[in-house]
């Protein structure tokens, strides 16, 4: 079965409100279906972005991952702030990747991870879904050494 960018966002979303609540305590997060336009557009361009470096036989990096999505964020005005808030556009995560906290920088792990294991399928010439799902765990980057 084929999945298309969306189909991934809506994965890589629900991994993230998942990651956020068990690990972090934020449930502030809602289910893909309820969720705001720009939250989803935010992972759709992320997914995007993975897509159009895997095509090219890249890895992307995590930090490049967030670096993407910082520069997205910029683009469209939001800045740092202490506490998410989609109405003033602050977020706190509106750092450099070296300064997230590990937390934080786990999540472009996990975010790179689906999008790379969903790829062949996506592209249409690996495995199906359920296969490549299969291979999320055993996905790393290429380079970037551990989240310390």
């Amino acid at each position: 079965m084929p999945i298309d960018t969306v189909g991934i966002a809506r994965v890589c979303h629900e991994a993230n409100r998942e990651y956020c609540a068990s690990i972090m305590g934020d449930h502030s997060q809602v289910a893909w279906d309820e969720a705001p336009d720009w939250q989803k557009d935010s992972a759709i361009k992320g997914v995007t972005f993975h897509l159009e470096h895997l095509r090219r036989g890249v890895s992307p990096l995590p930090s490049a991952s967030h670096e993407s999505w910082l520069a997205q964020k910029r683009d469209e005005g939001w800045t740092y702030g202490r506490v998410k808030d989609a109405e003033k556009k602050q977020h706190p995560c509106y750092v450099p990747y070296e300064a997230l906290p590990l937390e934080q920088r786990v999540k472009d792990y996990l975010f790179g991870g689906i999008v790379q294991a969903l790829f062949p399928a996506w592209a249409g010439e690996g495995p199906s879904v359920m296969d490549a799902i299969a291979r999320i765990a055993a996905t790393k980057p290429d380079t970037e050494p551990a989240v310390q």
